[in-house]
């Protein structure tokens, strides 16, 4: 199991990181709004800057050639509600996509913690 973690930087790093990778999205800026990442439309948005696609694509194809090893990977932002949130989800689904089974946990949106696990029938995901 791999833990997905968003953070936000103004509270500092979350003590459950297990030596896991930290990406920094703060050069990142969201302009979504109140929504958080979370949200399918914030996601969306995002991935159409052809900046912020690219580095999710890097970092999502760098985790995944590493996920066997992985126990955490943490992505942070400014207040980790939106940016941080939105790769934490699109990685997240890619990984058990791949077949991994993840727990999301986002620190600055307080939401539990979701467990998603691949199905074998749709390569989809289940909370």
């Amino acid at each position: 199991m791999i833990d997905v973690i968003s953070f936000s930087y103004e509270t500092g790093l979350p003590s459950n990181l297990e030596g896991g990778p930290v990406h920094d999205l703060r050069p990142y800026k969201s302009v979504v709004g109140e929504l958080d990442g979370t949200e399918e439309s914030v996601q969306r948005v995002l991935m159409k800057d052809p900046v912020f696609r690219k580095a999710i694509e890097k970092i999502a194809q760098e985790v995944a050639d590493e996920a066997s090893d992985l126990e955490s990977v943490a992505f942070g932002s400014t207040l980790g509600k939106t940016t941080s949130v939105a790769a934490a989800e699109i990685v997240a689904a890619a990984l058990v996509h791949l077949g991994y089974t993840v727990t999301i946990t986002h620190t600055a949106i307080h939401k539990p913690a979701k467990l998603l696990r691949p199905t074998i029938a749709t390569w989809g995901y289940t909370e």
